[in-house]
């Protein structure tokens, strides 16, 4: 299993890449390892391919890594996005499941099949939370 991560300080963006077996402990491990670096900035997108990725955990491992991004908010940052970019069937399941759970968090996260419209999302896009926070400060 290998899972690796890049630090992009122009695009405000961590991605991260995994093959083979992934499994929570991993997934937790790659977070404490891009927040302990010290080109990472709260607030950065992050950009996860793992279409050759091998998921192995279930539900119980989604809400323990939204529950461990909550413990982290401050070091984290908040109004970030993730692209999730996975293969067809359970990873897909999982990266939609981890969507739904994820909007407990201020952050943005979507789903894709291609690290192209992934990118072009987070290129093209601003998290929901900034728009819904800058229509409030014009009204104010």
């Amino acid at each position: 299993m290998s899972t690796d991560y890049c630090i992009d300080i122009p695009n405000h963006c961590v991605q991260v890449t995994a093959h083979g077996p992934l499994d929570k402990q991993q997934v937790l491990g790659v977070f404490s390892c891009f927040l302990g670096d010290p080109d990472f900035m709260p607030g950065m997108d992050l950009l996860a391919d793992l279409r050759k990725a091998e998921i192995r955990s279930g539900l119980d491992a989604i809400t323990e890594l939204i529950d461990h991004v909550q413990k982290h908010r401050e070091q984290r940052g908040e109004n970030y996005r993730v692209a999730l970019v996975v293969a067809l069937g359970f990873q897909e399941t999982m990266a939609q499941l981890y969507r739904i759970y994820a909007r407990s968090l201020p952050i943005t996260t979507a789903v894709f099949h291609s690290i192209g419209d992934a990118r072009d999302w987070l290129e093209h896009t601003k998290p929901a939370i900034d728009s819904a926070k800058d229509r409030l400060s014009k009204q104010s």
